[in-house]
């Protein structure tokens, strides 16, 4: 006998179509990802570039006592706005007098550098404004005018220099000159273009006077690059620009104005990844931190942007405001998502994809820990699915960390302040680690591996003091990048994507060790592609004169005597020396005596180290790690090895 056909119920049909969009939903936003441990992958997780930015609202002692946390945080750097002549801010009254007898209280700006140093961070001030002395009115707004005499003013920032000389650490502060000069209508600055420019030639002439080493730069700008402009011709080491939520649009501004300036680092000195801060907004909250990861991952791919300093470090008032620390020193969602990157190892991991859908990742590892983080910028839920290959040890444990609405996010949950894992376990790998997450919308998961036996970080003499940085930019579009981690001494080099281009770096050294090691670990062809390929680290020593005169190149056999080895800085030249160590290419330590290398007429004090990477095929790269030898007996028979002199 024949069945009718079951009819369904016309008021349970809206419930089945909703159950069966679910199931379809949920099976297509689960998304697997394969971590490669094994493989490296370009740009690296490098801590130099992200910094924090504070204005001049806070008062001292909140201020000095929120530094703690900038070692917590893994912060190395911090902008602050002198605010020089601006009544509301901390350093107002710190140039006094008149301009024919100018005076100076220094101690609020001592205690804030001496509590900076003491972890380990290095100030960029923003100087400015008009200071009381320099003011051609009384009015409240004078601050933001053109200081009444610049000799004057070129005054009051050379003996501000020299003061802080020395007193910020081995490496002078930066400075840079005003904030914002253009943003309309004359919030900061009644000036013109023009007017900036003298205004700035000024301070860069007495910064370098009161301190040569220091760094200066500017214009600090909201927009209008024509303040840029006005301050050519005189010294300046960066150029520093704003975003809020923008950042492609900025640099690809800015990087349009230097493409004549292959030696200047673009630095962000103030970004959020919001453009408004409404009380108790999403910057404040979970979400902030998902957006911080994605835009750290964006940042890293322009490797002429220096440094960021996230806007901004505390809240300037009683309500959650812009900061990552509370106006009462609690840490919010994005200060844990900054000290999560600080965790992740520096070498980057291959992520297969690195993002889909609305989910991103990143992965790193070296012999101490791995890490994965993962960020969700949806508002809906997802199930991630993560694939763990070739992890760096058999057995260990696992942390999980979360910040999301009801973990690691003060202002969404006060319970739940600090960063702490949700769940531990220990693993043992056979094969491929599987694991399934939850990533709640707009959230973070953080999964970090540490093995059985944990190894202490290394840690190895410094070869020397730190000075400065010198960068080169030979195409601001190509991938290929070059940073220097001066708390580690390493050099990370790499060529992205492209056959051929130029990753090249330097660091300036006082007092170098007589000798000195280098560690390196290659990975890619490596391959001739042309004359000027080249991997090699090059040393020019200063003469006694202040000039450099000679230079000694060493290379691991990626290296052409009739291709171009001079570099923008230093002798300018071709390397006096050229030595072939095998250690570059092998792995092995190569070592390293200055004095065996070194011109009769070097000062014994000053060299440039610059470490090149040039035309050596897609996707090679090199990490390169400087210190000292160990104790007084220096191996010579590195040095046995053919040394010609460079006709």
């Amino acid at each position: 006998m024949q069945t009718a056909p079951r009819c369904i119920p016309t008021v349970l049909r809206p419930t089945l179509l909703i159950f069966l969009l679910c199931m379809a939903t949920r099976g297509a936003l689960a998304q697997t990802f394969t971590v490669e441990f094994r493989r490296w992958a370009d740009p690296p997780l490098v801590k130099t570039r992200f910094g924090v930015y504070q204005t001049p609202l806070a008062r001292l002692p909140r201020l000095l006592r929120s530094c703690r946390l900038l070692r917590e945080v893994g912060v190395q750097d911090l902008r602050y706005e002198v605010g020089w002549g601006k009544p509301d801010a901390l350093a107002c009254s710190q140039v006094y007098g008149t301009a024919a007898q100018l005076r100076y209280d220094f101690v609020p700006i001592d205690a804030l550098v001496a509590e900076l140093k003491g972890n380990g961070v290095r100030p960029l001030l923003a100087i400015g404004y008009c200071p009381d002395p320099l003011k051609r009115r009384a009015e409240w707004s004078a601050w933001k005018d053109m200081p009444s005499d610049l000799e004057a003013w070129e005054e009051v920032v050379r003996q501000y220099a020299g003061h802080l000389r020395g007193s910020a650490g081995p490496s002078a502060p930066l400075y840079e000159v005003w904030n914002e000069p253009d943003l309309p209508p004359q919030v900061f600055f009644t000036g013109t273009p023009d007017d900036y420019g003298a205004l700035y030639a000024g301070a860069a002439r007495g910064i370098r006077e009161g301190d040569g080493d220091a760094l200066v730069g500017g214009p600090a700008a909201a927009w209008d690059l024509r303040f840029l402009n006005a301050m050519r011709g005189s010294p300046m080491d960066f150029a520093s620009i704003h975003a809020y939520g923008n950042f492609p649009v900025q640099l690809g501004m800015i990087r349009d104005a230097l493409r004549d300036r292959p030696d200047l680092p673009i630095l962000l000195t103030e970004y959020a990844s919001y453009a408004s801060f409404p009380p108790d907004g999403p910057h404040s909250r979970h979400q902030a931190a998902a957006l911080f990861f994605r835009d750290v991952q964006g940042m890293l791919r322009y490797p002429d942007l220096a440094k960021v300093y996230w806007a901004q470090w505390l809240d300037a008032g009683d309500g959650p405001g812009m900061g990552l620390v509370t106006w009462d020193g609690h840490r919010k969602a994005i200060f844990n998502a900054l000290k999560l990157y600080s965790m992740m190892p520096v070498d980057r991991c291959a992520v297969i994809p690195d993002g889909s859908n609305g989910i991103g990742v990143m992965a790193s590892a070296d012999d101490r820990s791995a890490a994965v983080v993962i960020w969700n910028e949806q508002q809906a839920d997802r199930t991630v699915t993560l694939r763990l290959r070739d992890l760096p040890f058999r057995a260990g444990k696992e942390e999980l960390y979360r910040i999301d609405a009801q973990h690691a996010s003060y202002v969404d949950n006060p319970t739940s302040e600090m960063l702490e894992p949700t769940e531990t376990q220990l693993f043992r790998r056979a094969g491929v680690l599987s694991r399934t997450l939850s990533i709640p919308g707009e959230s973070v998961v953080f999964l970090r591996l540490l093995p059985s036996r944990p190894l202490p970080a290394p840690v190895l003499p410094s070869p020397g003091t730190y000075v400065r940085t010198h960068y080169w930019f030979a195409d601001r579009a190509s991938p290929a990048y070059a940073d220097f981690d001066p708390r580690t001494w390493t050099a990370r080099l790499g060529m992205g994507d492209r056959e051929t281009g130029t990753a090249l770096i330097a660091v300036v050294m006082d007092d170098p060790a007589p000798t000195l090691v280098l560690r390196v670990k290659r990975d890619g062809p490596f391959a001739r592609i042309d004359r000027h390929s080249l991997f090699g680290v090059r040393i020019d020593f200063r003469s006694h004169d202040g000039r450099y005169g000679q230079s000694a190149l060493v290379h691991g056999g990626l290296y052409d005597p009739l291709g171009d080895a001079s570099l923008p800085w230093g002798t300018r030249a071709a390397p006096s020396r050229v030595l072939h160590l095998a250690g570059l290419s092998t792995g092995r330590p190569v070592t390293l005596s200055l004095k065996r290398v070194a011109p009769a007429d070097w000062d014994g004090t000053r060299v440039i180290i610059s470490f090149i990477l040039r035309d050596a095929g897609r996707n090679s790269r090199a990490r390169i790690e400087l210190t000292r030898a160990p104790g007084r007996g220096v191996p010579t028979s590195l040095f046995n090895q053919a040394v010609r002199q460079r006709q």
